[in-house]
């Protein structure tokens, strides 16, 4: 983005995620529309790859985005790992680095194994990232900036951000719970 500021870079995300929210809206739309009420999982469930050739173009995009996705997702996740015991990606050695990323392969490949059905895995990161992400970090974040005590803050912001903090900790708790409790 060019000269990027706080104003355009919300305005270039709020479309981004409006165009993204239209384009769900209409396969969800669709998919309901296509099979009704016998619509009770996944709608991937109901084509057949094999036959509906459109169908196998789809599924072979929807293999694209996920190998994508996942390099994606993973390189943050690697980042942080290195970030928590204190080394540097780019002086770290290339088969350490391969031996780490292949663990979380194999960690994730061993997880979608054993996971029944993708419901229960958006319901554990639903339940334990959301709860991190939108309340516990923002909380603790404030709390750790620096000259954070009662007389500075006063006691709005003082009761808020540790209401944000209760909350996010319920909320992961019973956000993990409930999707566990919904398998057994």
């Amino acid at each position: 983005m060019k000269s990027p500021t706080p104003l355009r870079l919300t305005l270039g995300a709020s479309i981004a995620v409006g165009m993204v929210f239209v384009l769900y809206l209409f396969a969800g739309l669709f998919g309901y529309l296509d099979f009704g009420a016998a619509m009770t999982g996944s709608a991937l469930r109901h084509y057949n790859p094999i036959e509906d050739k459109m169908m196998g173009v789809g599924y072979a995009g929807i293999l694209f985005k996920l190998c994508v996705g996942y390099g994606l997702h993973m390189i943050p996740v690697r980042d942080a790992i290195y970030h928590c015991v204190r080394v540097d990606v780019h002086t770290l050695e290339w088969w350490k680095n391969a031996c780490l990323c292949g663990l979380m392969a194999l960690l994730s490949l061993v997880a979608g194994l054993f996971l029944p059905n993708v419901k229960v895995a958006f319901g554990l990161v639903g339940g334990f990232s959301g709860g991190f992400i939108g309340f516990i970090y923002p909380a603790l974040m404030v709390m750790y900036a620096g000259s954070w005590s009662l007389s500075s803050v006063g006691w709005y912001h003082y009761l808020s951000t540790y209401l944000l903090l209760i909350v996010g900790v319920i909320g992961v708790v019973w956000g993990t719970a409930s999707s566990i409790y919904g398998e057994i």
